[in-house]
């Protein structure tokens, strides 16, 4: 599935939606390794309004106990959630998903079209659903879903959640309202410090001059 035919499905068919099977009876952590099972039930998983899985997987923290969170709360990445099923995988397997998302939100050419065969196509009383095979497929049909120019890094340095899709305002520079007032008071001490300086400098030169002058006429 092409790059751009996805953000233009989703404007113009207004029953369009996407979707993955989840729910997670247990994750444990041991050491660098994840093991847990699926539950017997599991559910249709839709994203809330607002809310973008993907943004939130490229920002999330990679350290095992993190990533043993994002699992408790979503699923593994790359195993088709069976009910009752056990799964495993190292913590390494994450990270690197983590850095392939970040370099496609990077160099968005690299990310041009994906696989449906990940997932299936379902079409009833003029609905489309497409149900995502794992959470891997989920999140690479969510970032193909956001138009490249809303697809946006935080305009604040060392923002701790910088990569982030800036919804129908694509001409918004910082992923939060937090970042941005941080961002302005930043500029602000900036400003003043250097103001200081250059006030500063021009005393002292002013002190020099008002010396030298003392000095000739003495």
């Amino acid at each position: 599935m092409a790059r751009g035919f996805v953000p233009a499905l989703l404007r113009n068919q207004q029953s369009f939606r996407f979707c993955v099977l989840k729910g997670i009876e247990v994750a444990d952590l041991h050491g660098e390794v994840i093991r847990g099972r699926f539950k017997t039930n599991l559910k249709e998983w839709v994203e809330r309004p607002g809310s973008r899985l993907v943004e939130a997987f490229v920002n999330w923290e990679d350290d095992p106990e993190s990533i043993r969170r994002f699992t408790r709360q979503y699923g593994p990445l790359h195993e088709a959630a069976i009910p009752g099923s056990e799964f495993e995988f190292d913590v390494s397997r994450f990270r690197l998903a983590q850095n392939h998302f970040r370099e496609i939100w990077r160099d968005l050419d690299m990310f041009k079209e994906f696989d449906v065969k990940e997932g299936t196509l379902h079409f009833s009383q003029g609905t489309i659903t497409y149900t995502a095979k794992t959470i891997c497929a989920f999140l690479h049909f969510d970032l193909l879903a956001a138009a490249p120019e809303q697809i946006k890094f935080c305009a604040r340095e060392a923002c701790p959640h910088p990569f982030f899709i800036a919804g129908d305002d694509i001409r918004r520079r910082f992923c939060s309202d937090d970042c941005r007032l941080y961002r302005d008071r930043e500029l602000k001490r900036t400003w003043a410090a250097k103001h200081r300086r250059e006030l500063a400098e021009e005393r002292a030169l002013a002190g020099e001059v008002l010396s030298h002058g003392t000095k000739k006429e003495g």
